[in-house]
């Protein structure tokens, strides 16, 4: 388990943009990176933010109402490459001192979803990667949430057009509908910019199709912008992802989902090349 003294001054970072536009892709070229702790799409920190943000003490309850709600969302959402013990989260977070904050708290939380497919040293690692869509919406509120560290951002955006082609092809149990979508697109593209322009030093903007056309060159920047070092083999998390999905026995529903994916990180491979 991680340090106390490096729960405290790890940082959390974000990658925000309406779902559909690469948030997934982006995240997953972090997965190989030793010194990024990329977690899989789980909202709880915004979820539990207005009952905890002011907490620093925990009782049982409070670790329970968490722990429920992570457990039911790995069981309808269940995420392919991570492991979640929640008997191991519980101990973790019972065993926080007095005075832990919600960001620590959380913090804590991050660290108990194990990446199955990479060994990583938490206490080698710089930054947490916190990568949820809805997010997008609420940034200012993840400026408030530690104010001894600025987080950084991320903002992904794809065009209107191919968003909501994106969506119509899309395994959902929703029926899509353009007028609603391309509403949707707006408001969260107007959120996003509103970040872009009112902290330009706090958020970088990548296009999805500049990503898909120039991976290398993009990803170099979007490194230099965290501050990791950029390594090829990032480049290459579709083949540790391939074999990841073959060995976890996924419904059909998912493995059109995973299928439609691979076409798109194909696509990184060959442009790459």
């Amino acid at each position: 388990m991680i340090s106390l003294d490096k729960l405290k001054k790890i940082p959390i970072y974000y990658i925000v943009g309406i779902g559909r536009s690469g948030t997934s892709m982006v995240t997953s070229l972090f997965h190989p990176n030793c010194k990024v702790w990329a977690s899989p799409e789980n909202p709880f920190l915004l979820f539990f933010y207005h009952a905890y943000c002011h907490k620093t003490q925990w009782t049982a309850n409070d670790i329970e109402a968490v722990i429920t709600y992570l457990r039911l969302i790995f069981e309808t959402h269940p995420p392919i490459g991570w492991h979640f013990d929640p008997d191991a989260l519980r101990q973790t977070l019972l065993g926080l001192p007095e005075g832990t904050n919600y960001a620590e708290f959380c913090k804590a939380i991050y660290f108990n979803f194990l990446p199955a497919a990479y060994d990583k040293n938490p206490e080698e690692v710089q930054f947490i990667l916190d990568k949820n869509p809805s997010y997008t919406l609420q940034w200012r509120r993840l400026l408030q949430l530690n104010p001894l560290q600025v987080p950084k951002f991320l903002v992904m955006l794809r065009d209107y057009r191919a968003n909501i082609l994106s969506r119509k092809q899309s395994i959902n149990v929703r029926k899509p509908q353009t007028a609603f979508d391309a509403y949707r697109w707006l408001l969260f593209n107007r959120a996003a910019q509103s970040l872009l322009k009112k902290h330009p030093d706090l958020a970088i903007l990548v296009r999805y199709e500049d990503m898909v056309m120039q991976p290398e060159e993009e990803s170099k920047r979007v490194c230099a912008f965290f501050g990791v070092p950029y390594a090829p083999d990032m480049l290459q998390f579709h083949r540790r992802r391939r074999k990841l999905y073959d060995d976890s026995g996924e419904s059909v529903a998912k493995s059109a989902r995973f299928q439609k994916n691979m076409a798109t990180w194909r696509v990184l491979s060959i442009h790459r090349a």
